[in-house]
């Protein structure tokens, strides 16, 4: 089953090029200001045959019809995060203790903290054609709904802000009861 979680005797599938991107970008946000969004479907854990194609919005084998197939994986967002928090100085590996990374959540849970049900509200309240009133709710739940991108697709940040700060679009970390 592509995208299952890997059992070690099947092995994992990595992205080199993607992790050095990803440590690239938390060396360069320790020393500026800023932050990275990033938003893709994947999962917080590496994945064993995730490689997948798809053709006329159907998967296929990946390697069926090269050339008329786009290929696809799922982004391990957890190899993404250890890139970002990681400087290789020589054989040694310390921790970029200049940048935070929040995430990865789901889209839909990201764009219901940003707000999207309120700015359906106000499309649909200046929207006169039924149609296109419908085809707003249909993107909306197509966007936030679990089963759909709003669970399949995930966002994280990558930032220099302070540990105490959550980037917009992200849920308040829950406090801690006293007791």
């Amino acid at each position: 089953e592509y995208g299952a979680s890997p059992n070690v005797e099947e092995g994992i599938e990595v992205c080199p090029e993607g992790m050095a991107i990803a440590q690239d970008l938390g060396l360069r946000l320790a020393k500026d200001s800023g932050a990275v969004l990033i938003v893709d479907y994947g999962s917080d854990h590496p994945r064993a045959k995730s490689l997948q194609g798809i053709r006329n919005h159907k998967y296929v084998d990946p390697l069926e019809e090269p050339g008329n197939t786009d290929l696809s994986a799922y982004v391990d967002f957890s190899a993404l995060r250890n890139a970002a928090l990681s400087i290789n100085i020589g054989d040694r590996k310390l921790v970029n203790k200049r940048v935070t990374v929040t995430g990865p959540i789901d889209q839909g849970d990201f764009l219901l903290e940003l707000g999207i049900e309120l700015r359906l509200a106000m499309l649909l309240a200046k929207e006169t054609d039924e149609k296109k009133a419908e085809d707003l709710i249909m993107s909306f739940k197509r966007l936030v709904e679990k089963e759909q991108m709003g669970g399949i697709y995930k966002v994280m940040t990558i930032s220099n802000l302070k540990k105490a700060e959550i980037p917009s679009g992200f849920p308040p970390k829950p406090k801690k009861a006293h007791v």
